[in-house]
């Protein structure tokens, strides 16, 4: 494993908090400000900070480093990574209190962001020994959802009944889909919300779980203002085989919220 340095920042600096986890560190990776922090050569930024610092490290952290911020009391709410290089997270758990971290937590905090190959994949990935102290943050399963809609929408397009709507939803005339391609098979959108391949049966249990990991993309606590998500997962939990097409009204109605919610201009947003 190639590893990253981590530094510290605790402005409590307190030894039953952030500083006393990290008391294993070198010294000089201990550092007494945010802005000598930012300052240093080290790869990772384990911090407990103000808002303002926070916001000053989002801002200033070059993309080649990568930023954990760590609280006392609740722990972080999962999020989407901030900073211009969307290079900073939060902790899901305290340094404190009932549900705080345990020091094994923290040393899989650390073996995860000290290894170079593991940190560019945070934000689409989360290994499975940190899952549950950091979040998955980007939107990847909505992106791939939308890249995949717009191939269905493209073979609506040769639709009778649909075809003309089809080209307004993208607006441009769509190019003739292949008759062997066939990308509105309900198996492809299970590879992406459930992150494995078809199987035959017992596909309703995953519904909880595919569910809470859009509702995490979509930066909400529940899909009731996003029922088009519902009504895909339903439909492609209970269909029949891998080879049922996707309906068009919930190929419509998921494309129509997806362009919406990762700001996708058309020619025609009526």
């Amino acid at each position: 494993m190639m590893a990253m340095t981590i530094g510290c920042f605790d402005k409590a600096h307190d030894p039953n908090g952030l500083e006393g986890f990290a008391s294993s560190f070198r010294r000089e990776d201990v550092f007494s400000s945010i802005d000598e922090a930012l300052k240093s050569s080290v790869g990772c930024l384990f911090v407990h900070v103000e808002d303002s610092d926070w916001e000053k490290l989002c801002e200033n952290l070059s993309k080649e480093r990568v930023a954990l911020r760590f609280t006392t009391s609740k722990g972080y709410p999962r999020s989407r990574p901030k900073g211009k290089h969307d290079n900073c997270f939060g902790c899901l758990k305290p340094t404190k209190n009932d549900e705080k971290l345990t020091v094994g937590e923290f040393s899989a905090l650390v073996a995860a962001f000290s290894d170079i190959n593991i940190v560019p994949q945070l934000c689409t990935s989360i290994p499975m020994e940190i899952r549950g102290l950091v979040a998955c943050s980007t939107v990847h399963r909505l992106r791939a959802l939308h890249i995949l809609l717009q191939a269905c929408i493209v073979e609506w397009g040769d639709n009778p009944e649909h075809g003309t709507e089809a080209i307004e939803l993208l607006g441009c005339h769509p190019a003739p889909s292949s008759v062997y391609a066939r990308p509105n098979r309900v198996g492809f959108f299970y590879r992406i919300l459930a992150d494995s391949s078809w199987v035959g049966e017992k596909r309703s249990v995953l519904e909880t779980t595919i569910t809470e990991d859009l509702q995490r993309e979509l930066g909400v606590n529940t899909l009731e203002s996003n029922f088009e998500f519902v009504k895909l997962v339903r439909e492609v939990l209970t269909a029949d085989n891998e080879n049922v097409p996707l309906s068009w009204d919930v190929t419509k109605a998921v494309f129509k919220q997806l362009d919406k919610e990762l700001g996708t201009p058309r020619g025609n947003d009526s």
